[in-house]
């Protein structure tokens, strides 16, 4: 519990101010030569076991937790999105094209096309890449190969993931998609502003604000409902049983 207050201390300072490093109790400020104009298109860092991997345009550098540089990488466009996986890192850039890097040396392994532009942050769960494209589509890559299994073509432009037991869910301007491994979809007939998951099911907060819970048979609870001037800001984020919702004015909601 501890390890993941400190993840959420993390993104939100470093979505703040681009130079905060955090861990447990302990902060470290170290400069990353981030503008504040550049802060909107700059991803969310990864927090791996020995350091935080961060992307400055077409950089990506691997810092220890105190503070100290391990090693500096580059790709020839801008980083949109990372993730981990095992001792490398997938690195998605502007132009739709994923680098597999070498998270102990920097080391560019491999890089394939996606055939188009990502258009939100992609998510690992069973087994499987699940990527959202500017088109519409929704491609899946197996985490091993990195060799295309799928791919869907959704309403609208996937706006929001997040991973459940067995699959993903993607929520569009239009809907929300439980989408399974084996391809198998359910309509949700819900539009969510915000999503999440806790303990294998997917949480998320309705433009009317109510805060549901959706199984994996596509059937809704609604947890709670919130105030009218509560103003959601990213995504939810869940630590053990619990749900945070972090504010627009910089606090947070605990469900």
């Amino acid at each position: 519990m501890r390890r993941e207050i400190a993840i959420l201390l993390i993104m939100i300072l470093f979505l703040q101010y681009t130079d905060v490093i955090a861990v447990d109790s302990n902060v470290t400020v170290v400069k990353l030569g981030i503008s504040p104009d550049n802060v909107k298109s700059t991803p969310s860092p990864l927090i791996l076991s020995d350091g935080v991997v961060v992307a400055i345009n077409n950089l990506l550098k691997k810092i220890c937790f105190d503070g100290r540089e391990i090693w500096t990488s580059s790709i020839p466009y801008r980083v949109k999105f990372l993730l981990e996986t095992d001792s490398s890192l997938l690195v998605f850039s502007e132009g739709g094209s994923l680098y597999l890097v070498d998270a102990v040396n920097g080391n560019v392994l491999d890089s394939i096309s996606l055939g188009g532009e990502v258009s939100t942050q992609p998510i690992i769960s069973s087994g499987m890449i699940y990527i959202p494209l500017s088109s519409g589509n929704l491609i899946t890559l197996n985490l091993l190969s990195l060799r295309r299994a799928w791919s869907i073509k959704l309403d609208s432009v996937p706006r929001l993931l997040t991973s459940f037991s067995g699959g993903v869910a993607v929520a569009t301007s239009k809907n929300t998609y439980l989408i399974f491994s084996s391809s198998y979809i359910i309509p949700i007939n819900i539009v969510l502003m915000n999503i999440g998951s806790v303990a294998g099911k997917v949480v998320g907060i309705t433009d009317s604000r109510d805060v549901v819970l959706i199984d994996k048979d596509g059937s809704i609870k609604v947890l709670t409902s919130i105030k009218s001037g509560f103003i959601p800001a990213g995504q939810l984020v869940s630590a053990g049983n619990n749900v945070y919702i972090l504010t627009g004015g910089g606090s947070f909601i605990r469900i």
